[in-house]
């Protein structure tokens, strides 16, 4: 069903959504833990990565609020719809 595979599109993608954040705040602390004491190759390859795990949370929650618009857009919510 349309609506069952939307409702498991938002789980996943909010699944997703708690790894990224959690990986960004895991980044972020090594960062401020370490900034001063760290080789400067591995203080930018951590910025790096931290600016890639922002934009990948960016796209997450754009697909997360695309899969919230289908479901209030869906036809399976229509009440009439279902007495038919």
């Amino acid at each position: 069903m349309k609506l069952e595979r939307i409702k498991e599109e938002i789980a996943t993608l909010r699944a997703a959504l708690i790894l990224d954040a959690a990986s960004g705040i895991s980044i972020a602390g090594w960062l401020f833990s370490n900034y001063d004491t760290t080789d400067s190759a591995r203080l930018w390859t951590a910025i790096y990565a931290l600016l890639i795990v922002i934009v990948a949370g960016s796209v997450v929650i754009r697909f997360l609020f695309r899969g919230l618009q289908k479901l209030e857009n869906s036809d399976d919510l229509d009440p009439d719809r279902r007495n038919h």
